[in-house]
């Protein structure tokens, strides 16, 4: 798909905004890295939990996206020969930890999660289960997931006698530039495919939306009220307009 660079600066404003960053490089009590199939948030979750030393949570079953991660897990010369196939996310990932060397006592596994509900549900289970007791805990995932996965964590948490504080951070801030074969990512090779990208992107806004069709209050309740700013809705309706579509993946 060719963009005009007009409808690149409007992708950009969209991934700008659901790659939600608030991460200033600041101590953290753990990192949870929920599964994806973006290689640079999972590798820049390793890199990190192998500088800090701080407890890596990997959370994840087998879900519909978990082939996406079994498929850039497996075309990686650094992970050649991982037994991929019918193994949940968290232990893919947790796979994958083990080829940066970190200690195996650094890491815990949940590999039931479904979805991104039961991802924060049942990593909570998991540190009340070890008898962690975070204070602040950074969050990673897809950039085009990162503000909905963070959204959902606090609405989760919502009910905890004192709730972390939930620090946003994709690994990498994600930006594309119009090519000569379409599109391409700045800074590191596009880790979906176009179809599955503007999908993931275009789909996300409906599901952010405080509205009955939404995933907020007046919705299905899966997370709190989340206000979409006007120049985020305005990009999502020009693309829209030419017609990118909102599957929901």
């Amino acid at each position: 798909m060719n963009l005009s660079e007009a409808e690149a600066a409007a992708v950009n404003t969209l991934c700008r905004w659901l790659g939600e960053n608030d991460y200033d490089g600041g101590d953290v009590d753990g990192i949870v890295l929920a599964g994806n199939s973006a290689l640079p948030t999972l590798e820049a979750a390793f890199t990190l939990a192998k500088s800090s030393g701080r407890p890596l949570w990997l959370v994840g079953g087998i879900g519909h996206a978990t082939q996406f991660l079994v498929e850039a897990v497996g075309g990686h010369p650094r992970y050649a020969g991982l037994a991929l196939e019918g193994r949940p996310e968290g232990e893919i990932l947790a796979a994958m930890a083990a080829c940066w060397d970190i200690p195996c006592a650094q890491i815990f596994t949940e590999t039931a999660s479904r979805n991104t509900g039961e991802n924060a549900a049942f990593s909570r289970r998991l540190m009340a289960q070890q008898d962690f007791h975070p204070r602040r805990l950074l969050l990673m995932q897809d950039p085009l997931l990162q503000r909905r996965t963070g959204a959902t964590f606090y609405h989760v948490w919502r009910d905890a006698l004192q709730p972390p504080q939930f620090i946003n951070w994709p690994g990498w801030a994600l930006q594309i530039e119009p090519a000569a074969s379409g599109w391409r990512t700045v800074g590191c090779p596009a880790p979906w495919d176009a179809e599955r990208f503007f999908a993931l992107m275009m789909g996300e806004i409906p599901r952010l939306r405080n509205d009955e069709k939404g995933y907020g209050p007046r919705g299905q309740g899966f997370i709190g009220e989340v206000l979409i700013p006007a120049q985020v809705e305005q990009a999502w309706q020009r693309l829209r307009q030419h017609g990118f579509g909102t599957s929901r993946l």
